[in-house]
């Protein structure tokens, strides 16, 4: 029986088209089950409370939006075996209990300018996959409750140790959120320890005798000033903080040991006698973070060796008696391990009285319009300096530049880089793509000269377009490959009609990604695989697969889960193979469909695709029979169908420009059914975003009735067109 406990409410709230939102608790004492949330008559502002004994279990995907409120208490248990979205004012919070997610949880799904939270004051709460979405207002609030997530992709959306995309805190009298790595990609987050802030002037025996212990969290705020006598340690976890405005000094030894932290967010340290960095071999590491500040010591003996890092921000270090020991002097690299906190670089210099000074070089330039430049130096980006491109910014190169002398280029989702001449990324330049596109439509030295440093390739998402790359693995390049793609060209030679080229009288191409020898590929993610895809004129694409599922033979599925195939894997239908899918499915979460020349793929019901989910046609035919979404939900999702070649056939593609999806054409061919209307028309560029595929310069849409086609041309083929 299923128990609604309706409140009566002296208060309405009206919602923002005028309309009056009833505010309900629905209380669950008993097993119920419902097919979504609708069913049981949760609806906008409402709270649902699963109290001990009661257990609930949702069969499919439902939204916890609107102001709504899911609530498990000790003793309770809520389940849901299918994708949920907490989204605009949505709210979960475990007092105690099971809290389990079956499918994606959605943290949010939407952008929709109101935060979400998740409370854990108790319980457990375990998710199969966790998209977590900072960005648009989410936040994990941890207690004595703990949270698990599962199929995590290191420094991805669903890693919680990613903060970019992770905004996770704990909840008073808990101090630290301490993440740990379980078996099958499932990493756990809880929360651990004993805040204790200062805010007046104090004076302390030791760290033992005021309490501040194991996991515990130690700030000085703005006005305290805390002064230490005795010998004290951190370690074990405890962290110290010293705010902007606050003063913390020692007058004894203290060892930062066995995972101890100082963290300089602003203020004054000192340490008037010597800093043990560490004191014990423990295995653990002990860090230093000076995001601002100024720490003046007496002197540090700094042992590398046994875990010590100093991460320099905008704060300075300065410490005494450095002739008297390596371990003393901050330029010693056996004993000291510096390094700036991106995209800063660092400096040492040395003062009068036998001290040195460690703070930070570069400088840092940030882009979210659209921009030209001659060259990097004309610019402004120059040596030990980061360009970060961001959300809406393009940035287009047109004279020959150099990634070099401790450079960085970075681009984040939304953000577009384009250069039009020759790119060097020589000594200790790095490129990192988080998202995006960068585009090279020249030629790329990767590196140029033999330095003796190392450069490096990080295509953690987003795509990485190259007319041609020079890789020299041999003078130091890395291509570190996440969830991105990488097409690059002029890796083979392309035979003339009637004179095909012999490939055993090829030698190895230092632009083709398979000759081991010139490219260094290193997956991001050890569960990956490197997988590189020949296209037509003389490209080649290269992606990173969490499995490899390839198909030669005919299969017919119901869907792509019933054939376990998930996020970040690569379905490939070779030569000779069809599968032909009969239930609705979605291409998502990373997911690649690639189909090559023989191959075949016939969907017989309604396809989404979603998330980062890429159809690449390589030769062979796709046809969708029913609907196609692209994509399906709403956000940027970062959807592609590249025509390389082939053809696909849709009976009715809506396609939403705004919500990230992008259809590139090349030598394919797409024949669209139904193409009238503003979302299935090719030739609306409000919803249609096409782009060529190079070496074609031409798009070409051609209409039979309600029927569309859309191809590209060569330049040749133009010129005998004209």
């Amino acid at each position: 029986m299923r128990c609604k406990q309706l409140l009566c409410l002296t208060v309405v709230i009206v919602g923002w088209c005028g309309f009056v939102q009833a505010q309900d608790l629905i209380q669950i004492n008993d097993i119920q089950t419902w097919a979504n949330f609708g069913e049981g008559g949760f609806d906008a502002g409402d709270t649902l409370q699963i109290l001990a004994g009661g257990d609930l279990t949702v069969s499919s995907r439902s939204a916890i939006k609107s102001g709504m409120h899911v609530m498990v208490e000790d003793g309770g248990a809520f389940t849901i075996n299918d994708r949920l979205d907490l989204d605009e004012d949505g709210v979960i919070t475990l007092n105690g209990g099971t809290f389990t997610c079956n499918g994606n949880f959605m943290f949010p799904d939407n952008a929709t300018g109101m935060a979400c939270h998740v409370w854990l004051h108790g319980g457990l709460m375990f998710c199969a996959q966790t998209e977590s979405r900072r960005d648009r207002g989410s936040t994990l609030h941890l207690g004595a409750g703990v949270f698990q997530t599962g199929n995590v992709t290191e420094g991805g959306r669903d890693d919680p140790a990613d903060t970019e995309h992770w905004n996770i805190v704990a909840i008073p009298p808990y101090a630290n959120v301490v993440i740990t790595e379980l078996e099958g990609s499932v990493k756990e987050v809880s929360a651990a320890g004993t805040l204790i802030q200062v805010i007046d002037e104090q004076v302390w025996d030791d760290f033992e005798t005021a309490g501040f212990g194991a996991g515990d969290r130690l700030e000085i705020l703005a006005g305290g000033n805390l002064t230490v006598n005795g010998r004290s340690a951190i370690k074990d976890g405890m962290e110290l903080v010293v705010e902007a405005g606050g003063v913390f000094t020692v007058n004894d030894r203290m060892d930062i040991d066995g995972d101890g932290v100082i963290t300089m967010n602003g203020g004054e340290f000192y340490s008037n006698v010597i800093l043990m960095f560490p004191d014990n071999e423990t295995g653990l590491e002990s860090h230093i973070w000076l995001y601002g500040g100024l720490m003046v010591c007496n002197r540090i003996e700094s042992r590398a060796d046994r875990g010590s890092t100093l991460h320099v921000g905008e704060g300075i270090l300065r410490t005494g008696r450095v002739s008297e020991s390596t371990r003393y002097d901050p330029s010693n690299s056996e004993t000291w391990n510096i390094v700036g906190i991106p995209p800063l670089g660092v400096v040492i210099n040395e003062l009068e009285g036998d001290v040195k000074e460690v703070t930070a070089s570069g400088g840092f330039i940030q882009i979210s319009d659209a921009q030209i430049w001659d060259d990097f130096e004309t610019g402004g980006f120059t040596a030990a300096m980061t360009l970060q491109i961001v959300d809406g910014g393009t940035l287009e190169v047109n004279g020959r530049s150099a990634i070099k002398d401790g450079m960085h280029l970075i681009v984040e989702d939304g953000g577009v880089f384009r250069i039009n001449d020759r790119l060097d990324v020589d000594g200790d330049g790095v490129i990192t793509i988080n998202g995006g596109e960068f585009h090279s439509t020249v030629d790329m030295k990767f590196p140029d000269n033999e330095t003796g440093l190392e450069s490096h390739i990080w295509l953690n998402a987003g795509l990485m377009a190259c007319n041609r790359i020079d890789s020299r693995a041999d003078r130091g390049s890395t291509l570190y490959l996440g969830a991105g793609m990488l097409r690059t060209g002029e890796t083979y030679d392309i035979p003339e009609p009637n004179d095909p080229i012999d490939p055993n009288e090829i030698e190895p191409k230092l632009t083709d990604p398979n000759n081991i020898e010139a490219w260094n590929i290193v997956p991001v993610d050890p569960n990956t695989t490197t997988l590189v895809t020949t296209l037509p004129n003389g490209y080649k694409m290269v992606t990173a697969p969490r499995n490899l599922i390839q198909i030669s033979d005919a299969q017919v599925w119901d869907t792509f889960a019933d054939a376990n195939v998930a996020a970040g894997d690569t379905l490939q239908i070779l030569s000779g193979g069809s599968l032909e899918i009969n239930a609705r499915s979605a291409i998502k979460d990373g997911m690649h469909l690639i189909v090559e020349e023989g191959g075949v793929c016939i969907f017989n019901a309604r396809v989404d695709m979603d998330n980062r989910g890429q159809i690449i046609l390589n030769g062979g035919e796709l046809y969708s029979h029913v609907d196609f979404k692209f994509p399906d939900n709403s956000g940027h999702q970062d959807v592609d169908i590249w025509l390389d070649a082939g053809r696909m056939v849709c009976n009715f593609l809506e396609s939403r420009a705004d919500r990230g999806s992008t259809l590139h054409v090349g030598g394919g061919v797409l024949t669209l059914a139904q193409a009238t209307g503003e979302l299935t028309d090719p030739t609306n560029v409000n919803s249609w975003d096409i782009v060529l595929i190079p070496p074609y310069t031409e798009i070409v849409i051609t209409e039979s009735d309600d029927e569309k086609t859309v191809l590209a041309l060569l330049p040749e083929e133009q010129t005998s067109d004209n």
